[in-house]
């Protein structure tokens, strides 16, 4: 094998790795010969590199990553599938109640290798009631949460439609029937659960305290921002002595690091290895284009700190007075328009996205604390220098008040 082979294999594995970091459920065909091709190492690096289990069959694979911290970055939510028919709302999150009945629906369709869609829907009633969940097939919106339930199943390969008549959210007396694919709907949970047991308990039954390098690696490879001062102490002390060292993210994932004094972020580069993409396209999202606009006020709302820092703290309702003004601003414009009509909505989704992306912290009471990596993203207007000097876009942490 010459180099250009060994380049090749590289990528493709480093590839596989970042793909497998999104998708922890494979049932594309050609992933999963992919997968098959690079398994022992695949394997072996996810079990040094990141402390995470890969289990590989011939018609599915799993990676089984530990439950996250308790102070690690707002998780993303699992969206309704926007390919199956009876999914609900396509490309809606999942709530509370979505993911309560996604779970219901595993279980009972864990019986069976093959039920009907009527029989399923009182099982799932049957053990919503004993759960304590309120659950009534005749109620449109619960039946629409049970359809999400079922369109996620059945997108990733755990439940098949055989034969269908009606759709269930339009009819509750419609009719299907579906085969159960119950050695993979197993693996949705990583860990053997037992009778009476409760979530936390099964939260709590992961592997337990993982070593710094692990946890600081996890970190780096899920969340958007790692920032040194809100790290646990012994995190803090090896990404401070060990990190600039550890080159086993990038030769593992393909993710070069940026590393400053105020922490460390993986650049995906190939756009491959991203669950939620900021600001993405403004014309398909108002709240991205919202949050892009209020996150540009927010930093000239910064006053300069005393010292470095990676966190400003906004003032009070800072949010919803920052799309006041942009309202104002514009008041022709489709965000003018929710600002008046769903000011609250807004600032709860806009929060939500930055939160989401690392970019804002929720600090209680209605107010938000800034992430200095927030800066990279405000807008800037851009000109043509006649002298010919050069002029760098903003780095990572780079914010009023902020030292470099």
């Amino acid at each position: 094998m010459n180099a250009a082979d060994d380049l090749t294999v590289g990528d493709e594995r480093r590839a596989l790795v970042r793909h497998l970091l999104v998708h922890q459920i494979v049932v594309e065909p050609s992933v999963l010969r992919a997968l098959h091709e690079h398994r022992d190492w695949l394997r072996s690096r996810f079990e040094r590199v990141l402390g995470y289990r890969l289990q590989i069959e011939r018609q599915y694979a799993r990676l089984f990553k530990s439950p996250p911290a308790s102070d690690t970055v707002q998780r993303r939510q699992m969206r309704r599938s926007p390919t199956q028919r009876r999914s609900g709302a396509a490309g809606v999150p999942f709530g509370r109640r979505d993911y309560a009945l996604l779970f219901l629906v595993a279980a009972e369709a864990a019986r069976y290798q093959q039920v009907l869609l009527s029989q399923l829907s009182r099982d799932v009633a049957v053990a919503a009631a004993e759960a304590g969940i309120a659950c009534d097939w005749n109620v449109r919106v619960d039946r629409r949460s049970f359809a999400a339930a079922l369109g996620w199943l059945t997108e990733f390969g755990m439940v098949d439609e055989v034969d269908t008549a009606g759709d269930f959210v339009d009819d509750a007396d419609a009719e299907a029937l579906l085969d159960i694919n119950v050695e993979l709907l197993r693996t949705l949970v990583p860990y053997p659960l037992r009778d009476g047991q409760s979530a936390s308990a099964v939260v709590d039954q992961g592997p337990g305290t993982v070593p710094a390098r692990l946890a600081v690696r996890r970190r780096i490879a899920e969340e958007p921002v790692v920032l040194r001062d809100l790290l646990p102490d012994a995190q803090r002390a090896w990404l401070r002595d060990e990190q600039r060292r550890d080159a086993d993210i990038e030769d593992f994932a393909g993710l070069p690091l940026e590393v400053r004094a105020e922490g460390v972020c993986a650049i995906d580069a190939r756009r491959d290895c991203t669950d939620v993409r900021f600001p993405g396209d403004s014309r398909d999202s108002n709240t991205a284009h919202a949050a892009i606009l209020c996150l540009d006020e927010l930093i000239n709302d910064c006053a300069p700190s005393d010292r470095p820092t990676p966190l400003v703290e906004l003032p009070h309702q800072a949010v919803p007075e920052a799309l006041r003004r942009i309202a104002t601003r514009n008041p022709a414009a489709s965000l003018a328009g929710r600002v008046s009509d769903d000011l609250d909505g807004l600032v709860v989704d806009v929060a939500a996205l930055l939160e989401t992306c690392g970019l804002m912290v929720d600090i209680g009471d209605g107010q938000y604390a800034l992430v200095a990596a927030a800066a990279r993203y405000a807008p800037e207007e851009s000109t043509a220098a006649a002298d010919g000097r050069t002029v760098h876009p903003p780095q990572l942490f780079d914010i009023p008040g902020v030292a470099r």
